[in-house]
C-alpha cells in the first residue's frame, strides 16, 4: 500500500473546496489505491496498524487532535509534509512541523489493502 507511489492530491476532486478531511481520504484511498475507508475519521483512526512518526511513508494516515472532541485526518505525501482538506479552506498541503499541525499532531496509520 505505502511502496512509496506519488499521488495526485486532487484525486478526482472536481472543487478544492466542500469536502471535509475524511470524505477526502475516503477519495485518496478509492482512487489511488483502490480501499474504502469508512466515512468519519475516528472510524479510518482504527483501521491499518499504528506507525511511528518517525517512520511515515507516503500513503500514511496522519491524525491530529484539533479540539477535545475534533479529529482531523490528512495523507503523509513524504518530505515531512501532508494533504489534507477541509471545508472552509479546500484541499492544502502542509508541513507536520508547523505550529498549528505540529501541537496538534496525535498518531498515525498505515492502511494495508487488507485492512480496510
Amino acid at each position: 500500500m505505502t511502496d512509496g507511489k506519488e499521488f495526485d492530491t486532487n484525486s478526482g476532486v472536481t472543487s478544492r473546496k466542500g469536502i471535509d478531511c475524511s470524505a477526502y481520504m475516503q477519495r485518496v484511498f478509492q482512487d489511488e489505491f483502490a480501499v474504502s475507508l469508512p466515512r468519519s475519521t475516528g472510524e479510518q483512526m482504527k483501521l491499518g496498524s499504528r506507525v511511528a512518526k518517525s517512520q511515515l511513508h507516503t500513503g500514511d494516515l496522519v491524525f491530529f487532535k484539533t479540539s477535545s472532541r475534533q479529529r482531523h485526518v490528512g495523507v503523509y505525501i513524504g518530505e515531512g509534509e501532508f494533504v489534507h482538506a477541509s471545508t472552509s479552506m479546500g484541499v492544502t498541503v502542509s508541513s507536520l512541523d508547523n505550529q498549528y499541525w505540529g501541537a496538534r499532531y496525535e498518531l498515525a496509520r498505515r492502511i494495508n489493502g487488507s485492512d480496510a
